[in-house]
């Protein structure tokens, strides 16, 4: 860590860098990652709870949007989380609290606060590994975990608010649904388009699942909690499962049923992961209207592919094409 500023205390180390991103699309943030390091070390320096202890700090080497760092002195083993997005989107304590009161496991919130001009949360850390780290998607689906992570988000949709989108200054970016989902799709839709990267004869039509959207979501009147980047890296290994690491969107559930299909199960071979999936967050009575979910789905799709195509991630692409393909035949029954 040569180009870091040398830690003027010995009682705090530095045990590796920030992970950077190779993607030219990240560039930003990685230089908010290295600015962000030297304000750690006067944090640790100046808080009542490490405040002359001797700790070890080591950067999770996974995630672009946000600096991670484990801490661990004789108080025990802490998470420190720094947004880096330069929007800066509020709410993750507050989601995580309330999937919290419904029994979802989630990592403890001990204290909110600003790093800088930024936010950062200091958690409690789950030591366990990832699903993805632990397990293949074949042992998942025979061990019942996809049922698992379906009855899990389920359950996280169940607190109700209002407003949809990210949260800024304290408020929601948009009053209704509708609006929400012109912003989100008419540049994702663009972008798609001008790279020819779906073709909606063989996908299925984008003004279809809008229209089928708007009509339910003219229905409701409230929207939920969403972790909106629900998959095996963001969920602990953990019995019962753990969930963290939230994108933190207001939104209807199945938006974010759709998004976790399209970033998880939709890139599998084996189609018993979206099956599972499904069935467990019907696991409480609530019937899944696929027609309403495949409509999400195709929404998400075109979204992610503007952020994967810039990555270069032409594989999760094609694989996803292919899953709407096979599926396109659900927004038109």
């Amino acid at each position: 860590m040569d180009h870091f500023p040398k830690n003027e205390l010995s009682n705090i180390t530095f045990t590796n860098e920030p992970l950077m991103s190779k993607h030219e699309v990240d560039k930003g943030r990685n230089e908010r990652k290295t600015a962000l390091v030297p304000q750690i070390r006067e944090l640790l320096n100046t808080h009542k709870k490490f405040k002359g202890e001797n700790i070890s700090v080591t950067f999770s080497h996974r995630g672009v949007s946000s600096l991670v760092a484990f801490l661990e002195s004789k108080e025990g083993k802490f998470v420190l989380k720094i947004p880096i997005r330069n929007d800066l989107p509020q709410g993750e304590a507050k989601f995580l609290q309330e999937w919290e009161k419904t029994g979802v496991e989630v990592p403890h919130i001990l204290e909110e606060g600003l790093i800088d001009d930024r936010p950062y949360l200091l958690m409690e850390q789950v030591t366990e590994k990832t699903l993805f780290e632990t397990f293949s998607e074949r042992e998942m689906i025979d061990r019942g975990i996809y049922l698992e992570m379906g009855k899990t988000l389920h359950s996280m949709h169940q607190p109700k608010t209002t407003g949809y989108g990210q949260i800024f200054n304290g408020k929601p970016e948009y009053d209704d649904f509708a609006s929400w989902l012109k912003y989100t799709t008419d540049k994702s839709r663009l972008y798609t388009e001008e790279n020819q990267l779906l073709d909606e004869n063989e996908h299925g039509s984008i003004d279809l699942a809008i229209t089928i959207l708007e009509d339910y979501g003219r229905k409701q009147n409230q929207s939920s909690y969403c972790h909106y980047d629900f998959h095996t890296e963001n969920i602990f290994a953990t019995e019962p499962i753990t969930v963290f690491d939230p994108d933190c969107v207001l939104n209807l559930p199945y938006i974010d049923l759709g998004r976790s299909i399209v970033i998880g199960p939709a890139k599998s071979k084996n189609n018993d992961t979206v099956k599972q999936m499904i069935e467990g967050y019907e696991s409480e009575g609530e019937k899944v209207d696929l027609r309403v979910l495949q409509a999400s789905i195709l929404i998400n799709s075109i979204q992610k592919f503007q952020y994967w195509n810039k990555k270069k991630s032409t594989e999760g692409i094609q694989k996803v094409k292919k899953y709407l393909a096979e599926n396109k035949h659900l927004l038109e029954c």
